[in-house]
């Protein structure tokens, strides 16, 4: 091996003159154009990282908690009211359901589950129930008219992201967190069906599956997850003691 030897500027010691040598040459070597291989090289480390992995777990034990704490809170509330104002709920809960009769709880239903908006109709399932519906009847009504929600929320998000609807596009943006794109653009239909069971708002899950569009034919069955909610709260609505109006005029008198 031969070695050769290198001029050292004036003012300039050889062990710096080596250091920037091989500085420059690690410098070389990091800013050279990447090659047909490196975007695949480079992907995996891009998908895997540990702080979002954490964020998500926490997101989703943060989920879990605000399911029981729902659950809880219904049942306490429950509890509060068939002890202390149980008479009166029955009565108003009563004239509701025979104002807006079982069209009107569809509607409800549909609208709540198929615009974005924060706010539950789990109490018009307690006060369907406490107003002599009978319960198969509210949860059939509840169920149908969620899904037919879903299905509409996500051709909603289709015509959107077809015909670039400026004022809806911005609107699906501010209303839906990068957490619920994630979701929906990685797990596609499992992410809808993830949201269908969860305390978040339907409308928000199945416009962005439609935006981002997930496959229809994997869509289809994802909004039947809300269904085991519905049925849930259902259950636990206590039924009134005695039958009321609405009852009595399904009956035929013999």
């Amino acid at each position: 091996m031969k070695y050769g030897l290198r001029h050292v500027e004036p003012g300039e010691s050889e062990d710096t003159s080596v250091g920037k040598h091989h500085h420059a040459h690690f410098k070389k070597e990091v800013v050279q154009p990447l090659t047909a291989r490196d975007p695949e090289d480079c992907a995996p480390f891009e998908v895997s990282q540990p702080p979002q992995d954490e964020e998500q777990a926490f997101s989703w034990r943060s989920l879990l908690v605000k399911i029981v704490v729902s659950v809880t809170f219904f049942l306490s509330m429950t509890f509060l009211l068939e002890h202390f104002a149980k008479d009166k709920v029955t009565e108003v809960s009563e004239k509701l359901m025979d104002c807006i009769g079982l069209p009107g709880l569809f509607t409800i239903i549909f609208l709540a589950d198929g615009l974005p908006q924060p706010f539950s109709y789990v109490p018009l399932i307690f006060m369907a129930v406490k107003g002599s519906v009978p319960k198969p009847m509210v949860f059939s009504t509840c169920a149908v008219a969620s899904y037919s929600a879903g299905l509409v929320g996500y051709c909603v998000g289709s015509s959107i992201k077809a015909r670039k609807i400026q004022c809806l596009e911005d609107f699906l943006k501010r209303n839906t967190g990068p957490a619920v794109v994630d979701m929906m653009t990685r797990k596609g239909a499992l992410g809808v069906a993830l949201a269908a069971l969860l305390p978040i708002p339907l409308a928000v899950a199945t416009w962005t599956a439609g935006y981002v569009g997930v496959d229809v034919r994997q869509f289809l069955p994802a909004p039947l997850c809300r269904i085991p909610k519905i049925a849930l709260f259902v259950i636990l609505s206590p039924s009134p003691d005695t039958a009321g109006a609405i009852i009595e005029n399904t009956v035929v008198d013999s």
